[in-house]
């Protein structure tokens, strides 16, 4: 699975880059558009046709509140179902990001962006399972775990880039890739959360995730960048 999510981000990299180049190609003039920006993941489309088992959405936001840097945060849910033979296990929860990013690029000519960031996250969930078969030597028995609650807190590292489509002013397409650490919450000690919601897996200290986003940008103001005379 991990091959084909890779493949897929090359391939939303070279996309990025290409619709990055057509976007300056058509700007004359060094600019800015201040303004928010709402999207949501579409990264979530491509989760469930590798793992069926899990669903989710997630809304995203930005604001850039001063040149290159942007107030960010993402906001969503997920959920979990596992129907096997010999046990059954349920998940849901959600999650809410709040952080910042920084534009590397600092293109005077566009929109685009490539961005280093930090987000905060806390994440609330429950899980069970059920119809546990254990085999012994006297016969199968069946045991379960009964629901209950528990949370999480992380500190989330994040590499992206945002590329304005050159046919539809102000809608955004983007990526990024986000290394999570996990800092503290009330985890299960009876068994791992499948996952944890906006986190990863609930086993590890560390995780990585990818995300795709389509994004529109309510701009309130555009800004001519003035340069200092020669």
């Amino acid at each position: 699975m991990t091959k084909r999510i890779s493949r897929y981000i090359l391939s939303s990299v070279f996309i990025l880059c290409t619709l990055s180049t057509m976007s300056q190609g058509s700007e004359r003039e060094p600019l800015t558009t201040k303004g928010l920006r709402i999207g949501v993941d579409a990264s979530y489309l491509l989760v469930h046709q590798l793992l069926p088992e899990r669903t989710g959405w997630e809304v995203t936001g930005d604001y850039q509140w001063k040149r290159n840097w942007f107030a960010a945060t993402e906001f969503g849910a997920e959920q979990v179902h596992v129907d096997r033979s010999n046990f059954k296990y349920d998940l849901q929860g959600g999650y809410f990001k709040l952080g910042f990013d920084y534009d590397v690029l600092k293109s005077e000519f566009t929109d685009d962006i490539v961005t280093v960031g930090l987000r905060y996250g806390v994440s609330r969930y429950k899980h069970r399972a059920a119809d546990i078969t254990i085999e012994n030597y006297w016969g199968p028995i069946q045991e379960s775990i009964r629901e209950e609650s528990f949370n999480g807190n992380w500190v989330e590292l994040v590499l992206g880039m945002k590329a304005e489509l050159f046919f539809m002013k102000n809608v955004f397409i983007g990526w990024s890739i986000r290394s999570g650490i996990y800092l503290w919450g009330k985890r299960d000690t009876r068994m791992d959360a499948y996952v944890i919601p906006g986190y990863g897996s609930g086993e590890k200290n560390i995780t990585i995730t990818y995300n795709w986003t389509l994004s529109y940008r309510i701009p309130f103001k555009k800004e001519i960048i003035s340069k200092p005379p020669k």
